[in-house]
């Protein structure tokens, strides 16, 4: 190896390609392709930039006119969800994002008032109400887009001519179709946001008349977002939260017992909502000996007696004018006794308000797999029929059966899910094992080289001998040996096997034989 490096790059590698067989040729150009391979691949994956999302949920309009400033700007871009969605670099997102702003993209497939920036003189009221009709829904439109599980919405609104007469007047209608997002529903008090946002915007529009529907077709307001409307969504929200709370108490002590995937509940309660108030009166009689007469009953609080006397001859004054001619007054008495007395009769008022809310029914429908044994269906009844409230006088209702699960989707979404861990997996692994296997094939080929490779020494012409020692790798001392008294009788043997190694160390010169065998 020494006398290797002695001479030049080239003449070395000339040498050691010459040293080497057949097959240690075809793995060296093996190793040589494969590492070709290895780092155009490598390089490639290494030189592909992180994509992330710019924009989603766009409309035609709009993507052809952010791929159309991608493309002035040179930035590459990929195309997904059916053209909607634009992925960019992850570098030059927020970039980006500014970029199209300053150019008003996305304008979210609508028409705002940048309708009125171009002037035209020749345009006519009709035409001109038509555009500003355009842009209040094209604005409404983006508005309503801004809100986190609106995907895209379309807003449509019907403005009626003014009249002469009031109790002709025409009103203002509204409805709006949207569009969201998987597994982001709106709650109430977003769909009642979208109501006020529409009706504050239109001259004339009231809350009631707005109308909101999703890409299913499920009203989510029908002009009833106020008054009664929503004394009605909120007794739907209490009674959902009461059927979730039930549900959710029930379904996590089922899963202690039977496992998480082995039972379903489903609760459905009644409730009265009747907000009852009851206004008793109830008169009681006088306890026993308060009483101050017969036939009178009730508490004595006061009593007043004035008694009048009159003693002589005559008439009292108020008999004289009665009297005839001829009587004479003759000597009477006159008593007159008044009892005034005040009674307070005992009365009891009741006043009762009974709340809405009450549940007045309830029913609860549990499923079980077959595959949980049929002795634990009764105690699971009663334990779900105790921790419910199951109140029999009232008509509750619990059921519990045994069915057979459809587990097929949740397999595929298992499956889905392993592709997906798996792919990511050979992702990394492309990405990181391309220097592993160049090392490790550069490795191998140096083993086979250094192993495999024995250089011999060429003689001098001028002196008969070497030019640079012979060297053996891997031999043992044994053969090293042999192969130096070789060396000794090799001017006088011409190539034939010595004599004297022959007769005096025959098990030495086997061995070199076979070395030399397994080399060639």
């Amino acid at each position: 190896m020494d006398q290797l490096m002695k001479l030049g790059p080239f003449a070395a590698i000339a040498r050691l390609w010459n040293d080497l067989s057949s097959a240690q040729r075809a793995v060296v150009v093996a190793f040589i392709a494969l590492a070709v391979v290895v780092g155009t691949f490598t390089a490639l994956i290494a030189s592909k930039p992180r994509m992330a999302v710019l924009f989603s949920g766009l409309a035609s309009e709009d993507a052809g006119a952010i791929v159309q400033k991608l493309n002035d700007e040179k930035v590459p871009y990929e195309l997904s969800g059916d053209g909607g969605t634009v992925e960019v670099p992850a570098d030059k997102v927020y970039d980006l994002r500014l970029k199209m702003a300053t150019q008003g993209l996305p304008q979210g497939g609508s028409v705002g008032f940048e309708i009125f920036d171009k002037s035209n003189f020749g345009m006519t009221e009709f035409t001109e109400k038509m555009n500003y009709q355009r842009a209040m829904q094209g604005e409404l439109t983006r508005t309503i887009c801004q809100l986190r599980p609106v995907m895209s919405a379309r807003v449509h609104i019907s403005i009626p001519q003014d009249n002469v007469f009031t109790s002709e007047q025409e009103i203002a209608k509204a409805s709006v179709a949207l569009k969201l997002r998987r597994g982001m529903p709106l709650s109430d008090e977003q769909v009642g946001g979208i109501v006020h946002l529409v009706s504050s915007a239109v001259e004339g529009l009231k809350p009631e008349n707005v109308d909101i529907v999703d890409q299913d077709g499920n009203v989510l307001s029908d002009g009833a977002s106020g008054g009664a409307g929503a004394l009605s969504a909120n007794q739907l929200k209490l009674k959902r939260q009461y059927e979730n709370e039930v549900a959710s108490n029930l379904q996590s002590m089922l899963s202690r017992i039977v496992g998480s995937d082995k039972a379903v509940v489903r609760v459905s309660a009644d409730m009265d909502f009747d907000q009852k108030q009851v206004k008793a009166e109830r008169y009681e009689p006088a306890p026993a000996g308060a009483a101050p007469a017969a036939g009178q009953t009730g508490v004595l609080t006061s009593q007043e007696t004035s008694t009048e006397t009159y003693n002589g001859s005559g008439a009292p004054p108020a008999l004289t004018g009665n009297m005839p001619r001829n009587a004479s007054p003759g000597g009477d008495k006159y008593n007159r006794s008044t009892t005034t007395a005040q009674y307070q009769v005992s009365k009891t008022i009741e006043e009762t308000v009974n709340s809405p809310g009450q549940v007045t029914r309830l029913s609860v429908a549990v499923l079980l797999d077959k595959s949980v044994p049929s002795s634990q269906v009764a105690s699971i009844r009663d334990a779900v029929s105790t921790a419910a409230g199951i109140n029999q006088t009232r008509g509750d209702q619990v059921t519990v059966q045994a069915v057979a699960f459809d587990k097929s989707t949740q397999k595929q979404v298992d499956k889905e899910m392993a592709a997906a861990s798996r792919n990511e997996l050979i992702g990394i692994v492309a990405k990181n094992a391309g220097a592993v296997v160049l090392l490790l094939g550069f490795l191998m080929v140096l083993r086979s080289i250094v192993t495999g490779i024995k250089v011999q020494a060429p003689f001098s012409p001028a002196t008969g001998q070497a030019a640079y020692e012979p060297q053996v790798v891997e031999h043992s001392a044994a053969v090293q040996n042999a192969d130096a008294q070789l060396q000794k009788t090799s001017d006088q043997t011409q190539g034939d096997l010595p004599v004297e190694v022959t007769q005096s160390n025959p098990e030495e010169l086997a061995r070199l034989v076979r070395s030399w065998m397994a080399e060639q």
